[in-house]
């Protein structure tokens, strides 16, 4: 339970220092766009950074796994089809914004982004267990190397020290 716990506040941590920037890029759009009727060019716009983010996000955060052979398939797997989902949108969006004509509905573009951010969070989850692997294996290998050094110091007769040998 305390593993669970620990990840789950690693993966919020992550999350909310990688999406600050845009929360707050979202935050500058929607107060300088308080028309009524400017309100699908605002929503378009925090989406359109929400889906550009993701796509950084889940090229970023994929760099993690190289020790689980499962991990890296499945990460593999949802990096490809997230990447390839949020980019496709965000080109789809920015296109449509700029052009201002909104062909899709809205509703695609927040299904989309949902969709991504979720695939966020399970390569963050990844990346976490992944992270927990190589320092339980890093553990692993400082406690094999100070058994072996103790066991050499029980065999040694006598120690070196400052160039003075010591019998012991």
């Amino acid at each position: 339970m305390e593993r669970i716990k620990f990840l789950v506040c690693k993966v919020l941590g992550n999350m909310i220092f990688a999406y600050i920037i845009p929360v707050i890029n979202i935050l500058i759009v929607v107060f300088l766009n308080n028309e009524a009727d400017k309100h699908i060019f605002t929503l378009m716009n925090g989406l359109n950074i929400f889906l550009a983010t993701n796509a950084c996000y889940i090229a970023s955060i994929s760099s993690y796994y190289k020790l689980n052979d499962k991990y890296n398939v499945i990460a593999g797997n949802i990096k490809t089809l997230g990447l390839i989902i949020s980019v496709v949108t965000f080109a789809v969006s920015t296109y449509e914004l700029q052009r201002e004509q909104y062909n899709l509905p809205i509703e695609l573009y927040y299904t989309v982004t949902i969709i991504t951010s979720l695939f966020c969070i399970v390569l963050t989850v990844f990346a976490q267990l992944e992270t927990s692997e190589i320092e339980k294996r890093v553990e692993q290998t400082e406690v094999e190397k100070a058994e072996k050094i103790i066991e050499q110091a029980k065999n040694k007769k006598e120690f070196e020290i400052d160039g003075e040998n010591f019998k012991v």
